[in-house]
């Protein structure tokens, strides 16, 4: 095969991935890029968690030392995920409306 039919053909191949990542369910294209964030955290000894608050439903994410367990940052924060809970349907409880 020539070389401009191998680099035609590796060009199709990877315009047909990225067609099939277009295409897949959001959820499995997400997975796949923090998959591949995780992979240059994991260097640092860092990981990074994704996940869903069951009480707000707010997407929550936590970056770990891999070594410790701990966390070293979260967002939105658990103080902010507490406001929201103690507020509920009232957010207008953080301020005086009356004049």
């Amino acid at each position: 095969m020539a070389p401009s039919a191998v680099k035609a053909n590796a060009a199709a191949q990877a315009a047909a991935q990225a067609a099939a990542i277009e295409e897949t369910s959001p959820p499995v294209a997400t997975q796949a890029v923090i998959d591949t964030i995780n992979a240059g955290l994991l260097t640092a000894g860092k990981s990074l968690e994704l996940s869903v608050d069951a009480e707000s439903n707010r997407s929550i994410v936590i970056l770990r030392d891999t070594a410790t367990g701990a966390v070293i940052g979260q967002f939105p924060t658990e103080q902010v995920l507490r406001l929201q809970s103690l507020l509920g349907t009232n957010p207008h409880l953080l301020v005086d409306l009356t004049v």
